[in-house]
């Protein structure tokens, strides 16, 4: 017995069989594997014409086959799940959750990020910080164990951080105003205004405001001042230093109107002295007609 694959020599052996005539038989031979796709299979028994028939001509057979390649399992992709939207500020880290994708049959082998702003990262979970303040569109592509992908995004929406930095620590010590005491006076009576007791610790004095709480003002050190009209009057003394520190210190004036003007001559007799003169008139015609 002998058997060709495309021309080629698969088999060759030998064996006794007993066939009466006009009779069949079944001869079983090593298993033979074809490979996939079509196959040329010739088979002949006593291909060499050893045993004497009377018909020679009908000992070998020729048949292609045909050999269907296995199928591959069919594999379900894998579905991303990026996470929900993500709000936050320039400079702070973002998490971003991965671990709710899922394959059907099979495991995910691969997460892979891209954040939208030339960023990228691999894992379930991840974090990113952005450098400038938009809206950002966050990739997540997952891998599963047979090759197939599935992508899914997220947005990102990132603000300006509006955090106010805190300042260095100052080692400037602020002035100490001193306005004086109080004070009492009378209607345009000139006042003296001292600020030179006002005192800095590390440096020195370099303007003196004065708010005489009447619209007048000076920037003085001792400045001369005086009211027209009576009253309580509110002074504000504002002092500032080489570093620009200021203080502050207030005082009041309590201005009296002017004493009443006495006519000469008359005694306890007095008016006030927008009428002083008048009166004095009028007291001496009196006089002379008496």
């Amino acid at each position: 017995l002998k058997i060709w694959f495309n021309g080629v020599t698969k088999f060759d052996g030998l064996g006794t069989v007993t066939l009466p005539a006009g009779s069949s038989a079944t001869v079983n031979f090593p298993t033979l594997i074809l490979p996939e796709g079509s196959t040329t299979v010739k088979v002949a028994i006593d291909p060499s014409n050893v045993i004497s028939e009377e018909n020679e001509t009908n000992n070998e057979r020729t048949q292609t086959l045909t050999v269907a390649s296995t199928p591959t399992p069919s594999n379900n992709p894998p579905t991303a799940d990026a996470g929900p939207n993500k709000t936050s500020k320039v400079g702070q880290p973002v998490t971003f959750n991965g671990s709710g994708s899922t394959d059907s049959d099979g495991t995910i082998v691969n997460y892979s990020w891209d954040f939208g702003d030339g960023g990228s990262s691999l894992g379930a979970i991840v974090s990113h910080v952005y450098s400038s303040p938009g809206t950002y569109t966050v990739s997540l592509t997952v891998t599963d164990n047979s090759g197939a992908t599935n992508t899914d995004t997220a947005i990102a929406i990132i603000t300006e951080d509006q955090t106010t930095p805190t300042p260095p620590p100052t080692t400037n010590k602020p002035p100490k105003a001193d306005a004086g005491n109080d004070v009492k006076a009378k209607v345009g009576e000139s006042i003296h205004f001292d600020a030179s007791k006002s005192t800095d610790a590390d440096g020195t004095i370099t303007k003196y405001s004065w708010d005489f709480g009447d619209d007048r003002y000076s920037d003085e050190k001792e400045p001369l001042h005086s009211y027209a009209t009576p009253g309580v009057y509110k002074v504000v003394l504002v002092v500032t230093d080489n570093n620009g520190e200021t203080d502050r210190d207030v005082i009041y004036v309590t201005v009296e109107k002017e004493d009443a003007s006495p006519i000469k001559g008359v005694p306890g007799f007095e008016v006030p002295g927008v009428f002083g003169a008048a009166a004095l008139v009028y007291y001496y015609f009196r006089r002379r007609k008496n």
